[in-house]
């Protein structure tokens, strides 16, 4: 099975997953799914690419004529709180945990902004 096919059989789980990480919600999903899901440090990379990208692009839209900004971080919001817990888990070595990270979330995002995951090159970060 391509990844086109995989990830159309499981389009609602990358709408599901954008919602969910746009709203702090950790997404459960059923370990059926995991396998259909592509995860390779190419996607991996290309999501740190296209979250500094996109990030970059927000800032610019958020304050115009201010490139400084672009390199600004906002904090107070509250979406940290989300992160603390899982970070705590991760640093005392549990890798148990997939859906609801950022692992998981890479191919589901990348695919539901439009970026086709079977044109994704391997390369070095």
């Amino acid at each position: 099975m391509s990844v086109s096919e995989a990830l159309t059989r499981r389009r609602f789980l990358g709408n599901a997953a954008l919602v969910a990480a746009t709203s702090g919600t950790a997404l459960a999903l059923p370990s059926t799914a995991e396998a259909d899901l592509p995860i390779s440090w190419g996607i991996l990379n290309a999501y740190a690419e296209w979250l500094h990208l996109e990030r970059r692009t927000l800032a610019m839209q958020m304050y115009p004529g201010l490139p400084e900004m672009q390199d600004m971080v906002p904090c107070g919001s509250g979406v940290c709180s989300m992160y603390s817990p899982l970070w705590s888990r991760l640093n005392a070595g549990d890798n148990s945990l997939l859906w609801g990270t950022p692992l998981a979330r890479a191919p589901l995002i990348l695919s539901t902004a439009g970026v086709n995951l079977d044109d994704v090159r391997e390369v070095q970060a």
